[in-house]
């Protein structure tokens, strides 16, 4: 570690003194193992759902079961069949795929925390996990997912329109105010 012209001495060096000039890595540390554990599960989680094979998995099941959804107010006997089967699949593809990555990993206890953390509960991945026990955010999907496969979805391209910036036959300004040639 280079000396200073300072006129205090320093007793331990900072994260950047310890970086390459390349590579500063800035370093946080929880408070303790817990944090450490349930932000690592997090980071897990958020890769998994990225995953083709967790998108592939539910547009899977969504083709072989949209068909019996309508987008009626009135909800048949086999929607609440088919949703626990769709919980059920979904949870055991999370706690298989968190389970060979973190060999640690318990989905009961890992639950009980994340109930313990409700201002920690922000973002995709706890959208994904709260709409697995909410039958309705999950109806809409699935009605989402039988628009676009039959092509009933609304289509909003018509009143898209694109109109240049500046209107045509003007000339506009390059760097520092001058004119570009037409």
């Amino acid at each position: 570690m280079a000396t200073s012209n300072l006129p205090y001495k320093k007793e331990t060096p900072s994260i950047i003194d310890l970086a390459s000039e390349d590579d500063i890595n800035f370093v946080t540390h929880s408070q303790n193992p817990e944090d450490e554990k349930f932000d690592t599960v997090i980071g897990e989680l958020e890769d998994l759902i990225m995953d083709p094979s967790f998108t592939s998995l539910q547009t899977d099941f969504f083709s072989r079961t949209y068909h019996h959804f309508t987008p009626d107010e009135e909800n048949k006997f086999i929607y609440t069949d088919i949703f626990h089967q769709y919980v059920s699949l979904i949870e055991s593809f999370i706690e298989k795929r968190l389970r060979a990555r973190l060999p640690w990993f318990n989905m009961h206890e890992w639950v009980t925390v994340l109930k313990s953390r409700p201002d920690t509960t922000e973002g995709d991945v706890f959208e994904i996990l709260t709409t697995l026990g909410d039958f309705n955010a999950f109806k809409e999907m699935i009605l989402a997912y039988r628009e676009e496969r039959e092509g009933t979805a609304l289509d909003l391209s018509d009143i898209l329109s694109v109109t240049p910036s500046r209107p045509s036959g003007k000339q506009g300004f390059g760097v520092a105010g001058r004119k570009l040639s037409t």
